[in-house]
């Protein structure tokens, strides 16, 4: 399987939320963003647990970092792009 751009070219930012991976925001793995990431007033830094298929549920597109993230997008349904090697890359 390979992971590609979006079907759809989004030439404006409704809305960004920015995750980090669970583990990072508990400090057991160093984390890529923080909120020096959010100075544009549409970009968010999610800091809550929540479930990932409440976050994929609205979204017009995925982008990740090599996660399972990525594999709970393309089962709802979206084609994400995926920033490293997943598992599900083949």
């Amino acid at each position: 399987m390979q992971c590609s751009a979006p079907q759809k070219k989004i030439t404006q930012i409704i809305e960004l939320l920015l995750k980090s991976h669970p583990e990072a925001q508990t400090g057991l793995r160093k984390g890529y963003y923080n909120s020096s990431h959010c100075r544009n007033p549409k970009v968010h830094l999610y800091k809550n647990t929540c479930s990932p298929w409440a976050l994929i549920d609205g979204a017009i597109a995925v982008y990740t970092l090599s996660s399972q993230f990525g594999f709970e997008a393309i089962l709802n349904g979206l084609r994400p792009v995926v920033f490293g090697q997943p598992f599900y890359a083949g």
